[in-house]
């Protein structure tokens, strides 16, 4: 057992057979820090002593360990405070570094038969952004990059993301730390930001491919997204560009289950964020599943949002066009109107989980306020559909519901239903 400075305990690991820093690069005079050594030898008896011949087992505990010239693969390694465990043959070295001036946990594990060790760096978010990974509020927590010690920088074609929280809002999609996902990519740098290729982000119920491309100040310059599917029977692409202050985003496919996305709608709101950037949505999707197993057909439409409001909208559904919405701005009084209609009002209310039991009918919506809010009056008119109660069909001729928005809350007044002769009113809140 030993323990003293750095220099000196490489130094002695030197001493034949062995050459234990001197395969790994490391001049003594160049290291700095504490380190306590227990090693464990059988070395054979006789004139002959060899490396393969000796067999030992060893702990290095280093304390603010640094190397004042590169490591393999040219990586400056300082502040240092790991433990090496293993033999000659297999080692791991686990614990905290600061390499080429990003902190990040280390787990290594060396196999002389291997070329290559597997090398595991877990990144606080902090080093994720020095390293130019800047995806707050969608992803959060630690990552796991796998990296190649020999390259020439910490760049990354693996990162295990299992710890790390994952939420698309806008998707309805999240997922939690603990969840096994995996994120690989071809991944280039240069002076104005940097290209991901070959994208294959996979876990044990979703994945998605794709490229991407980010500025040299964190901003998505475009996205490719195929094969997308974060929930069973999905399958779509996103496509985004960005053209000076706007993005372009064009989304396709065969499906979308679009069950998060309500249920992500319908939870109450927090602060709003507002988005600058102006966008704007191309939709053309064969399916949207949605609650009841309810699903609309023939999707297609185009919007554009401004500071996170609808700017203009107009998405049609259905056989015929038999589902629309249309928003609009008036930009004489800045006013944003709404008018949405749909032909069968009891599939829209199942579709979106907010009925369970209503059919048919047709249903009309109506809504105005400041274009810079989502405040505003409406109105909800649906006629001719049914329900079922407790086994009982009840037949509505007609419900009106008027409404109000201001902030996150919705006060309904006079409220008022006729259904097989009786008449009903209601009032409240949500």
């Amino acid at each position: 057992r030993l323990a003293g400075p750095v220099p000196v305990l490489a130094q002695l690991s030197n001493s034949g057979p062995l050459s234990i820093a001197a395969d790994r690069g490391l001049e003594p005079k160049d290291l700095s820090g504490e380190g306590e050594l227990e090693l464990f030898a059988e070395i054979p008896l006789g004139d002959r002593i060899t490396r393969e011949s000796v067999h030992a087992d060893f702990k290095l505990d280093l304390a603010g360990f640094t190397s004042a010239t590169p490591m393999r693969g040219g990586r400056r390694v300082s502040n240092a405070n790991l433990i090496v465990a293993g033999t000659l043959d297999a080692h791991e070295i686990a614990g905290n570094a600061i390499i080429d001036g990003i902190p990040a946990q280390i787990h290594i594990r060396s196999e002389t038969h291997k070329a290559n060790p597997t090398v595991r760096l877990t990144l606080e978010e902090d080093a994720q952004r020095q390293l130019g990974i800047e995806l707050r509020p969608f992803l959060s927590g630690p990552i796991i990059a796998l990296v190649d010690p020999d390259a020439d920088n910490l760049k990354s074609d693996s990162l295990d993301l299992t710890p790390t929280d994952i939420n698309l809002p806008f998707l309805g999609w999240h997922k939690l730390p603990g969840v096994a996902a995996r994120f690989t990519a071809r991944m280039e740098k240069s002076p104005n930001g940097t290209q991901l290729s070959r994208i294959v982000f996979s876990g044990d119920e979703f994945q998605a491919t794709g490229e991407l491309a980010i500025d040299a100040q964190g901003n998505l310059v475009s996205l490719e997204a195929q094969k997308i599917q974060l929930r069973p029977d999905e399958n779509f692409s996103i496509s985004v560009k960005r053209s000076g202050g706007r993005l372009q985003v064009r989304v396709t496919g065969e499906a979308i289950d679009a069950r998060g996305i309500i249920s992500a709608l319908q939870q109450p709101a927090g602060a709003e964020e507002t988005a600058p950037t102006a966008i704007d949505i191309s939709l053309n999707v064969g399916r949207l599943i949605g609650h009841n197993s309810i699903e609309l057909a023939d999707i297609s439409g185009r919007a554009t949002f401004v500071g996170g409001q609808p700017d203009s909208l107009s998405i049609k559904a259905g056989p015929d066009d038999r589902h629309t919405i249309d928003i609009s701005v008036d930009p004489q009084i800045q006013e944003r109107n709404m008018v949405a209609r749909f032909g069968n009002a009891g599939d829209i209310l199942r579709f979106l989980n907010v009925y369970r039991t209503a059919y048919g009918g047709g249903m009309t919506v109506k809504f105005a306020g400041p274009a810079e809010t989502g405040d505003g009056k409406g109105h909800v008119s649906i006629s001719g559909f049914r329900v079922s109660e407790s086994g009982r069909k009840i037949a509505v001729s007609r419900l009106s519901i008027p409404f109000s928005r201001k902030a996150h809350t919705i006060s309904i007044y006079k409220a008022a239903m006729v259904a097989d002769g009786l008449d009903a009113a209601a009032k409240g809140a949500i």
